[in-house]
């Protein structure tokens, strides 16, 4: 079993003109509590400063920084995200975001959920957040309470076939999972979703309760989605359709590259789960509804399963 004591930790980050927000974030994770850590940082193609820096910021102690050299044009965050993954070699990695402020216990509290079970079986832990704005005012205490999804639903894989549950910059993960989960498939929808699903059906998903990165919303960020309310609810029922219709196709096709890889680790009902999900793409618009609501797929809100079910 590794010593989580004296482990590493690598430290996966995507970064894309992150210049605004990157040195708050360095800080926060040079003021953890747990020290043995290195960032494997994979540019998507920055135009702003930021690698420069990165370099900056840890130019009296390099060994702590590994820049993944650049092998094609922007990508996007997913394959961003597994370009770093795919550099890491320590036995514990955490997934990071440029904008988020880190909490000086995270690493040293997900390492010790994780730690406790054996090193050979993969293992995710995964924490709850403070959500803030751009300026870190505090919006709410629990990211679970901001998106109105309870955290059990990241134990599900009924719920998080056709939701991503748990943002990356909550999640730490051990090298035995790693393994299961690369090489990731272009046909992912998102690196972190990807993790999830692997760790559901072939090792162990862990919450911590406790909140443990300051998680800012603002209009850049890649998941940023405004709240609204009500009428902001109503209004993107009635005008995202095309939206949700291209995020249901996505989810799609990562749904089918998981179930070509993992159908035999899954559980019966869960691999029937997936399966239903996957054959609603070629049913007709009646018939994909009623498999749909066969396999009890919803979203984490009765407004959210409205536009699902009305757009699909």
């Amino acid at each position: 079993m590794t010593d989580v004591l004296t482990a590493r930790v690598d430290i996966a980050l995507a970064l894309y003109d992150g210049q605004r927000w990157l040195a708050d974030f360095l800080d926060s994770v040079a003021r953890q509590s747990y020290r043995n850590w290195r960032m494997v940082v994979a540019d998507d193609g920055s135009r702003d400063g930021s690698v420069d820096t990165l370099r900056n910021y840890f130019r009296e102690r390099p060994h702590q920084l590994l820049i993944v050299p650049r092998t094609r044009e922007r990508t996007g965050a997913a394959r961003a995200f597994a370009d770093a993954l795919a550099m890491c070699t320590a036995d514990f990695i955490a997934l990071a975001d440029q904008d988020d402020i880190w909490l000086p216990e995270k690493i040293e509290r997900l390492l010790a959920a994780i730690g406790t079970h054996e090193a050979g079986r993969p293992c995710l832990a995964y924490s709850d957040m403070k959500v803030v704005d751009q300026d870190l005012n505090p919006i709410t205490g629990s990211w679970w309470h901001y998106s109105k999804t309870r955290s059990s639903w990241a134990l599900s894989v009924r719920h998080t076939i056709c939701q991503n549950t748990v943002p990356g910059c909550a999640m730490m993960l051990n090298r035995a999972l790693l393994r299961r989960a690369l090489p990731i498939p272009l046909e992912v929808a998102m690196h972190d979703w990807w993790i999830l699903l692997v760790a559901l059906a072939s090792g162990k998903v862990l919450d911590v309760a406790e909140p443990l990165v300051l998680y800012r919303r603002h209009a850049a960020a890649h998941t940023f989605e405004p709240q609204g309310g009500m009428h902001g609810a109503i209004k993107r029922l009635l005008f995202e359709s095309d939206k949700i219709t291209v995020e249901y196709e996505k989810s799609i096709a990562q749904a089918t590259a998981f179930l070509d890889r993992f159908a035999l680790e899954l559980q019966l009902q869960d691999r029937k789960a997936v399966s239903i999900y996957v054959s609603s793409r070629s049913a007709g618009w009646l018939r994909r509804r009623y498999l749909l609501s066969k396999g009890r797929f919803r979203k984490s809100t009765l407004l959210g399963s409205a536009r699902f079910y009305a757009s699909v």
